[in-house]
C-alpha cells in the first residue's frame, strides 16, 4: 500500500476536496485488504474490565451524576 497516496487522500478529504474515481477506489477497495494483515491484539481481561469502567464513569459524568450518587 502506497502510505504516501494513502496521506495525500486523507489531506485532500479533511480539505473537503472532491476525491477523485483514483481515490474512492483506494478507500473503498484498498484499503481494507491492505489493513486485513494489520495485528489485531486481543486485550486481556482485566485491561477491558477497565476499559468499561472508564467507559461508564465518562458515561455518568456526561449525565451530571457521580459514581457516589450510582451506588446509593
Amino acid at each position: 500500500m502506497d502510505l504516501d497516496n494513502l496521506w495525500a487522500v486523507a489531506e485532500r478529504a479533511r480539505a473537503r476536496q472532491k476525491l477523485s474515481q483514483d481515490d474512492q477506489m483506494l478507500v473503498r477497495e484498498n484499503l481494507p485488504k491492505g489493513l486485513a494483515s494489520f495485528p489485531h491484539l486481543d486485550l486481556p481481561k482485566s485491561i477491558n474490565r477497565q476499559l468499561k469502567r472508564l467507559k461508564g464513569r465518562r458515561l455518568l459524568q456526561t449525565l451530571g451524576k457521580s459514581d457516589k450518587a450510582i451506588k446509593q
